[in-house]
C-alpha cells in the first residue's frame, strides 16, 4: 500500500532567440543583436509572440542585452509598410508561466516508508513619412531613410538600401553597432525587396531601459530568420515561439519531434527539458521543433495582462507621497510598471512619507502602459488557439529560416506532464527500490536512468539515451508523416544504458537502424535500413536508419534565405 505525495516540477525560464518577420515577400526576415568587435553579445534569452489575424501579423519580440549601452545594436529586415511600437516585458513572463512545460511527479510510498527525510521536495529626430520613390537604375546606390524617430528607449530607423555596401556605410556613419560580418547575410533580403528596422539606445537611455518591441505588417505566414543570427549565436541557442491563430501552428519546413519522457530528470524538477529537446533536435539533423503547448488561449493570460482601471489611475493621480503611490497600485512587481516608475523617480530607495507626484506617474501609465495592455488584452480575448514551440540551434545549424503554418486537423497538446514514482522501503524505513511510471504506462527503475545533459552544444551525459521517440513531418492539413519512431521497449531505460541492452551486447540491429547515434556512441556500426514497416510501430512504412544515418530520410532544407523569399508559403518537397 502506497501513500501519495504530489510535487510540482515546473520548468520555466527557457531560452529563446530574437526573431523577425518579412511579409508579404515570404513572411521571413533576419535579425539579431550585435555589438562592437570587442563586446560579443549573448543572444540566449529572447522570446517572441506571433499573432495572425485577418491577413495581418503582429510580432512581439523580447530584447535582452548585457554590455555597454553604446555597444547595443539590432537589425531586422521586414516588408515595406511595417509599423513599430513598444510591447510588454510582463507579457513574456506570463507566457512562460502559463504555457511553459510543467512536470508533476506523484510520489507513492509503501507502508514501510514513514520516515520523510529521504523524500524529494519539491528633439534630435525627424520623422519622414514620404514613402517609397522609384530609383533610376543608372543612379548611384543609396539608402532611403523611410523614417527615424524615438520608439520607447530606442533610436529606431527604417531603411531601404540598394545594396549592402551603402547600407553598411549608413550604419557606420550613424553609429549603429552592427558588425561587418553580418553583411553577406543581409544581401538576400536586400535583393528580395526588404526594408530594415534598426535600433540603438537613445543617448539618455541605458541597458536597463530595454523594452520588447511590437512590429505589425500584412501577411499570415510567420518565419524565424536566423541566417544573420548565426554570426553571434551561442551553442544550443533556444527559440521559444508562441503563435496565436485560428488553428494549431506547425513548423512547415523544419521537422517536429516528440520527446522521450523517460530521459527527463523528474527528480530534479524536469530541469533538463531543454537539453532533451536539444538532443531530440540533433537526432532530426539539428532542425526540429517540439510542441510545448497547443490549445485554447484560456482566460488566465487576459486576466494577467490588464490595463489599469480609471479608479486606480485616479487614486494614483491624487497621490502626494510614495506611500500613497504604493497604496494605489495593486501590483508593483510588474516589470513594465517598474520601468516607468524608475524612469520618473529613479532607482534610489523611497521613504513612505517622502513627497512624490502621483499625477506624473498616472499620466505616464496612461500614455505608455495602458495602450499596450489594452491591445494585448484584446488580442488574447479574440484569438482561438495558442501554440508554443521550442527548439535550440547552434550557429552551424542556422542555414535555413524556420517557417510556420497552421493545421486545423491536429489534436491539442497539454503542457502538463505527469509521472508516478513508487518507492519501496525495508523494515528500517530505508528506500530500497524506486520505480517511475510514465503516463503512457512505461515503467523503469530510477537507478537505470542517466538523464540527458548538454554543455556547449554537445551531449555530455546520457548521450546513449533516446531523446526523440518520434520524428515527424507536419503539413497544413491532415496528420503528420512519421519519419522515425522508436518502439517503447527501445526508448525505456529498463536495462540501464543502451550499452547494457541485449544482455550486455549493446543496441540491437533494429535500434541501430532507427537511431544510428546509439550505435555510434557504443562503437557499433549501423546496418542497412530495415524493410518497410519492420520494427516501426505506427510509422509511415519508412525506417529512419541507413548506413549514412538519418539524413537520407530527412527533408532537404534550403540553405539560403532567398529561397524562402521567392517561395511564399511553399511546402518543402522531398
Amino acid at each position: 500500500m502506497y501513500k501519495k505525495h504530489l510535487f510540482s516540477l515546473s520548468q520555466v525560464s527557457l531560452l529563446a532567440l530574437s526573431i523577425n518577420l518579412l511579409s508579404p515577400l515570404s513572411a521571413s526576415a533576419c535579425g539579431g543583436f550585435f555589438c562592437n568587435a570587442t563586446q560579443p553579445v549573448n543572444q540566449a534569452a529572447e522570446r517572441i509572440l506571433f499573432s495572425v489575424q485577418d491577413g495581418q501579423t503582429d510580432m512581439h519580440v523580447q530584447i535582452q542585452y548585457q554590455g555597454p549601452p553604446t555597444g547595443f545594436g539590432w537589425i531586422l529586415p521586414v516588408a515595406p509598410g511595417v509599423e513599430t511600437t513598444v510591447s510588454s516585458e510582463a507579457l513574456f513572463v506570463a507566457l512562460d508561466r502559463i504555457y511553459g512545460p510543467q512536470f508533476f511527479l506523484d510520489y507513492q510510498y509503501d507502508e514501510n516508508c514513514d520516515d520523510p527525510n529521504f523524500r524529494y521536495q519539491d528633439d534630435e529626430f525627424a520623422a519622414n513619412d514620404s514613402g517609397f520613390t522609384d530609383v533610376d537604375s543608372d543612379s548611384e546606390p543609396t539608402v532611403q531613410v523611410i523614417s527615424r524617430e524615438p520608439v520607447g528607449p530606442y533610436d529606431r530607423a527604417i531603411l531601404q538600401a540598394d545594396n549592402v555596401e551603402v547600407l553598411r556605410d549608413w550604419l557606420n556613419e550613424n553609429e549603429y553597432q552592427i558588425p561587418d560580418s553580418i553583411d553577406e547575410k543581409l544581401t538576400p533580403y536586400i535583393e528580395g525587396g526588404a526594408v530594415f528596422v534598426v535600433i540603438k539606445l537613445l543617448a539618455d537611455s541605458d541597458v536597463g531601459d530595454l523594452v520588447p518591441l511590437k512590429l505589425s505588417f500584412p501577411g499570415s505566414s510567420p518565419s524565424i530568420p536566423i541566417l544573420p543570427t548565426s554570426v553571434s549565436a551561442e551553442p544550443d541557442m533556444g527559440m521559444i515561439v508562441h503563435v496565436l491563430g485560428a488553428y494549431r501552428a506547425i513548423p512547415s519546413n523544419y521537422q517536429h519531434v516528440i520527446i522521450n519522457e523517460a530521459v527527463i530528470d523528474w527528480q530534479s524538477r524536469g530541469n533538463n527539458y531543454t537539453d532533451v529537446v536539444s538532443q531530440a533536435a540533433d537526432e532530426a539533423e539539428g532542425k526540429a521543433f517540439a510542441t510545448d503547448y497547443a490549445g485554447e488561449v484560456g482566460e488566465q493570460i487576459a486576466e494577467v495582462i490588464q490595463p489599469y482601471s480609471d479608479q486606480v489611475l485616479a487614486d494614483l493621480a491624487a497621490a502626494t507621497t510614495f506611500g500613497d503611490i504604493q497604496s494605489a497600485i495593486p501590483d508593483r512587481t510588474n516589470p513594465d510598471y517598474q520601468r516607468i516608475f524608475t524612469s520618473i523617480f529613479g532607482e534610489q530607495d523611497q521613504n513612505w512619507d517622502q513627497p512624490a507626484d502621483g499625477l506624473v506617474l498616472s499620466e505616464a501609465l496612461i500614455e505608455q502602459f495602458n495602450p499596450v495592455y489594452e491591445d494585448l488584452n484584446q488580442l488574447f480575448v479574440t484569438s482561438a488557439v495558442m501554440t508554443r514551440l521550442y527548439t535550440t540551434m547552434s550557429a552551424s545549424e542556422m542555414d535555413s529560416d524556420p517557417m510556420f503554418d497552421f493545421n486545423p486537423d491536429l489534436e491539442s497538446v497539454s503542457n502538463v506532464h505527469n509521472a508516478t514514482i513508487y518507492v519501496t522501503c525495508d523494515d528500517e524505513y530505508t528506500p530500497v527500490e524506486s520505480i517511475i511510471e510514465l503516463s503512457d504506462g512505461r515503467r523503469y527503475p530510477v537507478e537505470n536512468v542517466t538523464p540527458i545533459s548538454r554543455q556547449n552544444g554537445e551531449t555530455v551525459r546520457g548521450e546513449d539515451q533516446v531523446a526523440a521517440v518520434r520524428i515527424e513531418r507536419m503539413f497544413s492539413s491532415g496528420q503528420p508523416e512519421v519519419i522515425r519512431e522508436i518502439p517503447p521497449e527501445m526508448s525505456t531505460p529498463n536495462g540501464g544504458s543502451l550499452a547494457d541492452m541485449n544482455d550486455g551486447q549493446g543496441p540491437s540491429e533494429q535500434l541501430c537502424n532507427l537511431l544510428p547515434i546509439a550505435c555510434e556512441n557504443n562503437n557499433e556500426s549501423t546496418s542497412p535500413a530495415l524493410e518497410s514497416g519492420e520494427g516501426n510501430t505506427g510509422g509511415s512504412g519508412k525506417s529512419g536508419g541507413c548506413e549514412q544515418g538519418l539524413t537520407q530520410n530527412l527533408p532537404f532544407f534550403f540553405a539560403i534565405a532567398m529561397c524562402l523569399i521567392l517561395n511564399l508559403r511553399r511546402r518543402q518537397s522531398l
